[in-house]
């Protein structure tokens, strides 16, 4: 269920500077997991990474905004099947890379971008969904 106070929509070319900036909070909370592995983007790259990637009509960036502010974001990109000859069989399936920004969690934003990211993907044919958070 969605909070009463939070809209999930699609995103649109004009919020790339917040799915950019939700992208760097989230690489710090993984930088102080694992510094050698994490880098917190140059605030120019994670725009340009943002921008691509909300112009890739391929994947679907669904955001979470309260008080018109974008809080969240559910990222659904399509993987590619797996290889024939393997023994998995051959399957639609979904990542869904999913962040809220600190000052929103714990309100049930997180939930809310699952179950629509779950919506979308089903209607546009996934069978299974994997998730990155």
């Amino acid at each position: 269920m969605i909070p009463a106070d939070v809209e999930i929509r699609v995103a649109v070319d004009s919020d790339a500077r917040a799915v950019a900036a939700l992208d760097r909070e989230s690489a710090e909370a993984h930088l102080a997991l694992a510094p050698d592995f994490y880098a917190v983007p140059d605030p120019a790259d994670a725009l340009d990474r943002a921008q691509r990637r909300l112009a890739d009509r391929s994947r679907t960036t669904l955001v979470a905004v309260a008080d018109h502010l974008v809080v969240g974001m559910a990222d659904l990109v399509p993987l590619p099947p797996p290889e024939p000859g393997g023994m998995v069989a051959p399957t639609q399936t979904v990542e869904v890379g999913l962040v809220v920004t600190a000052s929103h969690r714990g309100r049930g934003i997180g939930r809310a971008l699952m179950e629509a990211a779950e919506t979308r993907a089903q209607r546009d044919g996934a069978e299974l969904l994997t998730l990155s958070a």
